[in-house]
Order: structure tokens, then C-alpha cells, then sequence
């Protein structure tokens, strides 16, 4: 996040629009990114990590690492995600009995 603001990127614009993130590119893409952009880059990404990468799965990914930082923001999370319920985004929520240790010790330290 922080890239994409040195990037200049405002608050509505398209999150990974690759054109962002390199003069390059900015110049072949779109301001807005469409389907087809979108679907290379997960195709490139899927055949460099040898595994199907969908953007549902990777929005899931990143979503779930955002709630595992200690500095994790459940509005944050819910507003990047664009759920309408908190209830939706406390899915991402890891309950695993080895986060709770972690969470209670960086407290009591």
C-alpha cells in the first residue's frame, strides 16, 4: 500500500492496476484495468509459482495475511474487500490455537 501511494495512486483507484507500478507500463495499460489485463497477470503469476492462482484465491491471500499482521485492521480488511457486513470479512480471521499464543504473549511482553 505504501508503493502504490508513493505511486500516487488516490483513494478509488483500481489497487493492483499494474500500470501503477512502472512508467512502462502506465503507457500500455488502461486507467482502469479490464478483464484482460487481469487475466494475463494471473495467468503469469499461476505459471510462475507452478500453481493455479485465481484472483479470488489471491484476494482471499492477501485479505488473510492483512488479519495475521499485528498491526491488522478489521475495517480496513472489510473496506479493501468491499464487504457490506463486518460478518463477511471475520471469515478471514485466523482461530488457530498458535495465533492466539503469539497474540497473548506480544501483549504480555
Amino acid at each position: 500500500m505504501r508503493k502504490a501511494g508513493e505511486a500516487g495512486m488516490e483513494l478509488g483507484d483500481q489497487v493492483f492496476n499494474v500500470g501503477w507500478f512502472g512508467l512502462m507500463r502506465k503507457s500500455k495499460y488502461p486507467e482502469v484495468m479490464n478483464e484482460y489485463p487481469l487475466r494475463a497477470f494471473f495467468r503469469r503469476l499461476s505459471r510462475e509459482c507452478k500453481f493455479t492462482i485465481t484472483p479470488h484465491r489471491f484476494r482471499h491471500t492477501v485479505a488473510t495475511h492483512m488479519m495475521k499482521l499485528p498491526e491488522r485492521n478489521l475495517y480496513a480488511v472489510k473496506k479493501l474487500l468491499g464487504h457490506v457486513s463486518i460478518t463477511s470479512t471475520l471469515e478471514y480471521i485466523d482461530e488457530s490455537v498458535d495465533s492466539l499464543r503469539d497474540i497473548i504473549e506480544m501483549e504480555l511482553m
